[in-house]
């Protein structure tokens, strides 16, 4: 084969991954020109520092039960990382409920792995008003493996249960964050759901 007959230079043979990234940054160039010209905004970033604070006006209301304690104090990190600056303006009220099911079943039906599945309604009320302004539902199901030990298994289920109430939070986070955007927005009007 001659050597002036390929379409490549010996730079590029050297690195054949030089074309691959300069493609790359040209299409992460695009895409970040593209994006800014349709009107995308970071909900956390400098463009609208109203959700941060309008989040830490939001008082969290106590949740039964030790699983309920836990998401209190997931979304208290979240909502309030430098505590409340002022009176509240609304609450956040959340009702938890927890199910197991087992799904891999030994011959004598005994499970060796249990699907743990939490479920949190969740309702914000205009503390002036007492009206509810938003809710909603968020679930996470989580797995975990029923082991020899007692203690092995025990353990597995209280992390499966924090992996599903992280989650939770940050479901909850999220959507209360998305509201209270678009609340805030002019040409959405009151931005309620009921």
């Amino acid at each position: 084969m001659c050597p002036t007959a390929s379409s490549t230079s010996s730079i590029d043979r050297a690195n054949p991954t030089r074309p691959t990234l300069r493609r790359a940054v040209c299409a992460a160039a695009i895409l970040a020109a593209t994006t800014q010209a349709c009107g995308f905004q970071p909900m956390y970033g400098a463009k609208d520092p109203a959700v941060p604070r309008l989040l830490e006006r939001v008082e969290i209301a106590s949740i039964a039960d030790r699983t309920g304690q836990l998401l209190r104090h997931e979304l208290t990190r979240r909502f309030k990382p430098r505590g409340s600056p002022g009176p509240d303006l609304y609450t956040l009220t959340v009702s938890l409920s927890e199910e197991t099911e087992g799904i891999g079943l030994r011959i004598d039906e005994t499970a060796t792995r249990i699907n743990l599945s939490l479920t949190a309604r969740f309702a914000v009320r205009d503390k002036a008003t007492g009206l509810t302004r938003f809710q909603g539902t968020e679930m996470s199901v989580n797995g975990y493996n029923v082991l020899r030990s007692d203690f092995a298994t025990v353990h597995a289920r209280a992390d499966a249960r924090q992996r599903a109430i992280t989650r939770i939070a940050e479901g909850i986070t999220r959507r209360v964050s998305i509201w209270i955007l678009q609340s805030s927005q002019p040409e959405n009007g009151s931005g309620d759901k009921g």
